[in-house]
Formats: C-alpha cells, structure tokens, sequence
C-alpha cells in the first residue's frame, strides 16, 4: 500500500478545511483517494480540462464574433463560468493573431522604409540612426524586425489600459468598476487582434482591405458593443462610439510609432 499523507485525508490539501463532502465546501479542490494517483485519472483529468478549455473557447469565440458586447456584459452580469475569462481569451487570442501576422509579414523594415513613396520619413529615419551605429543595412533590418517582433505583444498592453481608463472617465457618472471597463478592452482588443491578422492575410492574397478591417470595422464593432454594454440610447451610443473610435485610431497610431521608434533607436 501506497504511503501518501493525502490520500484520504480527512482535510483540504489546497486550504486545510476538513472536507464535508467529496469537494471542498470552501476552495472547491477534490478529496484526493488513490485511484486518483492512476494513469488513467491522470488522462481523464486531462481530457475533460482540454475539452472544457476547448468548447468554452469556441463557444466564446462564437459571441464575440456574433454578438458585440455580449460576453462583456454576461462577465460583468456574473455569468461566465460558461465562458473563457477576458484574460485569458486576449491572450490566447495575442498569441495565436501575433504568430501568424509576424509569418506572414515579418519584414516590417521593408514594408515602412522601401515600399513607400520616395519622400520618406521613416527611411531617412532608419537610414540616420544606421550610419550613427555604424551598421550595414541588411544588419538594421534583421535588428530592427527582431526588436519590432518583440515589442508587438507587451507594448499593447500601455495602450488598452489606457483606452480603459478613457472608457472610465467617459462613463465616470455611472458609477462602473474599473475592471468593468478593462473587462470591455480586453474582448474588444481580442477582435481587434482578429481583425488584423485577417487583414494580414488578405493582404498576402493581393486583397488590401487592412484599413478597412482594422480602422473601420473595430469602430462599427465598438458602437454595437457600447450599446449592449452601457445600457444607453442609440444617440448617446452613436456619440461615445464616435469618440472612442476617434481615441481608438489614436491609441493605434502612438502605439505603432512609439514600437518603431522605440526598436530603430534601441536597434
């Protein structure tokens, strides 16, 4: 017989509250018995975590797409258990749209410095701070790209908390949470990384809808959403949509030149 100190105990081993049933009544955590110490728990285990992470995903994934606001408003209403959290879905979500945008156009270099119009800020830019370092040009560009790719994920996070702040001072009269209002960023930055890693790949199929997709679609999404979310007449729905749209460009436009300018200079 197996010598374990946890098996069968009559107390929590996650908190330490003697157990009344098979669950804790406090935290949750099962009573753990032997068979439980099995290859084949430990696969059933996994299995019904997968699946549970999987069909929550989807069926959120399903909403956000279908339904702006609508998960932002179950969460903040207390119903998401059947849902993936905010977090976690923005950050599977950055995770999966990031990949596939840094494949598919990993040459940000090229993109801003040579495939643009002869009067060029950002070439002249690129092409000072290289011959300042004393490096050749195929060097900038691969530091200059790896610098980008590294900045994309983190450096978004300063530019959705302040769009949540913003949401906070819009909507200071009506008494919401702040993390109501990061609740609401969180899934609309999860479609906004959607979007673009849509019009990243369109874009490789010859069809250039990215400003629309990225600029215009987010701003149609935040007025359904701002509807759904902030109980507010169409008119006043129309009008903080507009603004937040307005700061959203805005946002978007400081976080992508802070990241060049921030990995040219840091190259």
């Amino acid at each position: 017989m197996i010598n374990d100190p946890i098996i069968n105990t009559p107390y929590c081993s996650n908190c330490g509250t003697e157990f009344i049933d098979t669950y804790c009544h406090k935290c949750g955590q099962k009573k753990i018995e032997l068979k439980d110490r099995s290859v084949k728990a430990f696969v059933v285990h996994f299995t019904e975590e997968f699946f549970t992470f999987d069909s929550k995903f989807f069926r959120s994934v399903k909403y956000l797409f279908s339904k702006p606001g609508y998960l932002t408003h179950e969460y903040i209403s207390g119903r998401f258990v059947r849902y993936v959290s905010p977090l976690k879905m923005y950050l599977f979500t950055s995770l999966i749209c990031f990949f596939v945008i840094i494949k598919i156009d990993p040459d940000t270099y090229t993109d801003l410095a040579e495939n643009s119009d002869n009067d060029n800020t950002f070439a002249e830019i690129f092409n000072d701070v290289r011959v300042s370092k004393n490096l050749s040009e195929n060097q900038f560009r691969e530091n200059f790209n790896n610098k980008v790719n590294d900045l994309y994920t983190p450096s978004i996070f300063f530019i959705m908390l302040a769009f949540s702040f913003i949401l906070k001072l819009i909507y200071v009269n009506k008494h919401i949470f702040y993390a109501e209002h990061l609740v609401f960023t969180l899934h609309f930055f999860s479609i906004v990384l959607i979007f673009s890693a849509a019009a990243t790949v369109l874009k490789e199929m010859d069809i250039d809808l990215f400003n629309f997709i990225v600029f215009f679609l987010p701003c149609i999404y935040l007025l359904f959403s701002v509807k759904r979310v902030y109980h507010t007449k169409w008119i006043y729905a129309v009008i903080s949509a507009a603004i937040m749209s307005l700061i959203y460009v805005v946002l978007i436009a400081i976080w992508a030149i802070s990241v060049i300018a921030i990995a040219a200079y840091s190259t």
